[in-house]
């Protein structure tokens, strides 16, 4: 017999928002990987709720309060900002020009914030059988069947899906901290959750970060997944320009709340002028080429205080704490950038929750693009 928050949870996906779903939901891209973080999210807070008894309602309301997703939210600062000269970047997603339409009619910050993450549409996607995401998404796919989606709900008290996850990246995690924390402390979660080797933060030339992820990843024919947050991310971007051999054996780069596009109150290299030369002139597919054609996913999510204006923290709006799209010319793609969007340090659910979120997606995007 099925129990009954699984049971509620499954007539909850079915019922809530039938018409809405038919009409207006959107078709799933082949790859959304803000889509695929934010229901691995709610996977692991349903697990947590089934876990305390906890019921199909206290569920809903617990992601309604802690997870901000909209299906056309992308670029959310544009749409926040200023919607009625929010430039959308190519084609607009279904429902993307409604949406904007309907944000320029609010005139503050925080009653646009709330119509764009507190929308049912978002919360029906995150709501409904992750299934429906399409196997782009499906971790027991990429990651192997103990990977299900319920496995994910039951970790880490069932540590098949951590076990499954851990045996197909065969990767080395390593962490690279910031000076002072930021948003939520996603980086220090996640060694305890898998295995990492961490660095703390050091101001390093381009040099010294070569030497110290050789150090930390010891066999020179090894893989690494790096996770980086705050300055550090700068830093990281750098070193991997200067230090090809150490690029090579890059297999994927997260940042959390990371200072990409500079500190707009910051000075010397974190400085937005010199962050921006920087990003202008090295991002691109040339400087981050690797030994072997094949894709190396860089992946962010972003730290944003509801309150703040511009979005984001103070000093660091989110448009800073994203990857730019590098400019290709005529070489193969090697950086793929991937936005998994912001959350609400205030709000979100627990690091710990995070931190399994971003490592899940991070393994299953690098695990996809290896082949």
């Amino acid at each position: 017999m099925a129990d009954p928050v699984s049971l509620g949870l499954t007539i909850a996906a079915g019922t809530l928002g039938a018409a809405l779903l038919w009409v207006q939901r959107p078709i799933t891209p082949t790859l959304d990987g803000e889509r695929w973080f934010k229901v691995a999210l709610a996977t692991l807070v349903r697990g947590e709720v089934e876990r305390s008894g906890g019921t199909a309602e206290a569920f809903e309301g617990r992601v309604r309060a802690t997870v901000p997703y909209h299906p056309a939210g992308r670029f959310p600062e544009r749409k926040v900002s200023n919607p009625a000269a929010a430039a959308l970047p190519g084609a607009a997603l279904p429902g993307e020009v409604a949406l904007v339409e309907q944000l320029a009619r609010l005139p503050e910050l925080p009653a646009r914030v709330a119509h764009l993450y507190d929308h049912e549409l978002g919360h029906a996607v995150l709501f409904e059988d992750p299934d429906a995401l399409g196997p782009a998404h499906d971790f027991a796919r990429v990651l192997g069947p103990r990977a299900s989606w319920d496995a994910l709900a039951a970790w880490p008290v069932d540590p098949a899906f951590g076990d499954a996850l851990r045996a197909r990246l065969g990767a080395a995690v390593i962490v690279l901290r910031g000076p002072i924390e930021r948003g939520a402390p996603v980086l220090e979660a996640l060694g305890r959750v898998t295995a990492v080797v961490e660095l703390p933060w050091a101001e390093r030339t381009d040099d010294e970060v070569g030497t110290a992820l050789r150090a930390a990843l010891g066999d020179p024919g090894a893989r690494m997944v790096l996770f980086a947050e705050g300055e550090a991310v700068l830093q990281l971007l750098r070193g991997l320009v200067a230090n090809a051999d150490v690029r090579d054996r890059v297999a994927g780069v997260v940042s959390v709340g990371g200072v990409i596009g500079g500190l707009t109150a910051g000075s010397g290299s974190y400085a937005v002028s010199n962050a921006k030369d920087f990003l202008d002139s090295k991002f691109d597919q040339e400087n981050l080429e690797t030994d072997a054609v094949r894709l190396v996913p860089y992946l962010s999510v972003q730290w944003w205080d509801r309150e703040q204006w511009p979005p984001g923290l103070p000093d660091l709006p989110l448009q800073n704490q994203r990857f730019p799209e590098p400019r290709g010319d005529d070489r193969p793609d090697i950086a793929e950038v991937v936005d998994l969007g912001p959350l609400f340090p205030s709000t979100m659910p627990s690091a710990d929750l995070v931190a399994r979120a971003l490592l899940a997606v991070a393994a299953g995007l690098v695990v996809t693009r290896r082949g």
